[in-house]
C-alpha cells in the first residue's frame, strides 16, 4: 500500500490474454482500479514458457515507485521470474529466470517455482523457490536491478521412507531479516519428516535448523508460515502436506518440468 492506493497480484485472469496472471493497483476507496502488467500467453500448451513469468503467487514488496515481485512459472524455462514494474505500470522488468537443469528442469543451481513474497534490505532482495536446486528448493538473492543472483541455500535431497534430510525441503513462503540473519520454514524435510523451521546469514554462510517437526508436533501451524519477528503461525493440514511432499517428492522429480 501507497498513500491511498492498494497494489497485488492475481494469479490468473487477463481473460483472452491468456489467464496467465495479472499485476493491479486499486485506490481505497474502490476507485481507480488498473491492470499494471498483464502476464503474457504461453508459447504453445507442450512447452509452458514466456518472456515475463505466469501464475504470481505471493504479494509484492514496494520500494519507492517500484513494485517487485515473483512469478511461479514461465520464463525462458517455464521454472518462473522475478521482476519489478513501477506503480504506474510502465518498466516492466525480468530482473531474474530461473533456469531449466538440463534433461531434469526443476534440478537446477538457482531453484524454481517462486512463490512466496521477496523482501527488501537496501538494494538485495531475498526469497525463497519452492522446487529447483536438488528438486527441493532454494534460499537466494538478488540486486533490484537484476545483478548479483546468488543462490544462498539449496535444500538437500530427500530419502527413505518418511522423506527425510537434514535442512528441510519446499519453502513456499517468505523469510523473514533481523540483522544480517534470514529466518524461514520448509513445510516437508528435515529430521523428522515433517518441515523445519532455519536461519542463516544473508551471506548464506552458517544455515541452523532450529527445529525439526515430528508428525506428533503442532508442525501444521509452522511449515506453512511466514516467520516474522515477533512470529505469527498460520494452520495447513496434516495430511495435506505429507501428501504434497510425496507427490512433489517422486512424481515430479521424474517428469523433469517445472510445469504445474
Amino acid at each position: 500500500m501507497s498513500d491511498k492506493t492498494l497494489f497485488g497480484a492475481t494469479s490468473g485472469g487477463a481473460g483472452g490474454f491468456g489467464d496467465r496472471g495479472t499485476v493491479f493497483r486499486v485506490n481505497t476507496d474502490g476507485k481507480g482500479f488498473a491492470l499494471l502488467h498483464r502476464f503474457t500467453p504461453f508459447n504453445d500448451a507442450a512447452h509452458p514458457t514466456n518472456s515475463d513469468g505466469a501464475y504470481p503467487a505471493a504479494g509484492l514488496v514496494l520500494s519507492g515507485r517500484t513494485l517487485y515481485g515473483t512469478a511461479a512459472e514461465g520464463g525462458n524455462a517455464g521454472c518462473g521470474t522475478i521482476f519489478k514494474v513501477n506503480t504506474d505500470g510502465t518498466g516492466f522488468t525480468v530482473l531474474h529466470q530461473f533456469t531449466a537443469g538440463g534433461s531434469n528442469a526443476p534440478l537446477n543451481l538457482d531453484g524454481a517455482r517462486p512463490m512466496a513474497r521477496l523482501i527488501l534490505s537496501g538494494q538485495t532482495l531475498y526469497g525463497t523457490a519452492q522446487r529447483g536446486g536438488n528438486n527441493e528448493g532454494t534460499v537466494f538473492n538478488v540486486n533490484t536491478d537484476g545483478t548479483g543472483f546468488v543462490t544462498l541455500h539449496t535444500f538437500a535431497v530427500l530419502g527413505g521412507p518418511d522423506l527425510t534430510n537434514q535442512d528441510g525441503a519446499f519453502p513456499q513462503t517468505g523469510l523473514a531479516l533481523l540483522g544480517n540473519t534470514l529466518y524461514g520454514a520448509a513445510w516437508g524435510g528435515g529430521d523428522g519428516g515433517h518441515g523445519t523451521v532455519f536461519k542463516l546469514n544473508t551471506d548464506g554462510e552458517r544455515f541452523t535448523v532450529l527445529h525439526s517437526f515430528t508428525k506428533g508436533q503442532a508442525m501444521t501451524t509452522a511449515t506453512r508460515a511466514t516467520p516474522t519477528v515477533p512470529g505469527r503461525r498460520q494452520g495447513w493440514p496434516y495430511q495435506a502436506i505429507r501428501s504434497k511432499a510425496r507427490r512433489i517428492s517422486a512424481a515430479v522429480r521424474a517428469a523433469g518440468a517445472c510445469s504445474r
